[in-house]
């Protein structure tokens, strides 16, 4: 979840507690309304054909939907766990038995606990960097918008040089490296604006 910026790092961590919490919650809903799963009836039983259908419900739902890779990644993973643990009627890994009877012990809840505690020592990592400045996408932008800056004036001023000068020169070649490498400076700049800098807003 850590990453070179803050608020990429909270976009990642915001992720990754939604694609735990929405697993956690439709396995709350199906060990409520089977608490013992599938391994009172058996394969092909009732509960086995809710959990079927649940899995394939959920999974279809999250390659439909345009959610975030990140939100999609955990969801699934999370899901393929908990529904085979309803499906295997020789399962005895304990679940909270619905929502209204919750357990921290729980398959379901201990992993979202430890997402939840995860991501939160992920930002604060970040928040308080022992360097006394926090690495933000805000603060990377305004670093490589004076970097183009002054790129761009030297630019300008090889050009002029260039061409108002007697003879022509290889230096036309190191301009054009020149802005290749500007332009790279100024994709980073529109990364460091896009949705990673909306993240730092709170």
């Amino acid at each position: 979840t850590v990453y070179q910026d803050l608020g990429t790092t909270v976009s990642l961590a915001w992720y990754n507690f939604a694609g735990t919490v929405l697993p956690v919650l439709n396995a709350l809903f199906m060990y409520g309304m089977y608490p013992e799963g599938s391994a009172a009836g058996g394969a092909m039983s009732t509960a086995w054909w809710f959990g079927m259908i649940d899995f394939v419900v959920f999974i279809g739902l999250m390659m439909v939907l345009k959610w975030p890779v990140g939100i999609r990644m955990f969801a699934v993973s999370w899901q393929a766990y908990f529904s085979m643990c309803f499906l295997n009627p020789n399962d005895t890994t304990y679940f909270s038995p619905g929502i209204s009877n919750i357990a921290i012990e729980g398959a379901a809840v201990g992993p979202l606990v430890g997402t939840v505690i995860g991501c939160v020592l992920s930002v604060l990592c970040l928040c308080f960097w022992p360097g006394g400045t926090v690495l933000c996408a805000l603060g990377g932008a305004q670093e490589l918008a004076v970097e183009v800056a002054w790129a761009e004036g030297n630019l300008w001023r090889h050009m002029i040089k260039h061409y108002t000068g007697k003879e022509r020169s290889v230096l036309v070649d190191k301009l054009q490296g020149e802005c290749l490498e500007n332009k790279g400076r100024l994709d980073a700049l529109a990364a460091c604006l896009g949705s990673n800098s909306w993240w730092e807003c709170f």
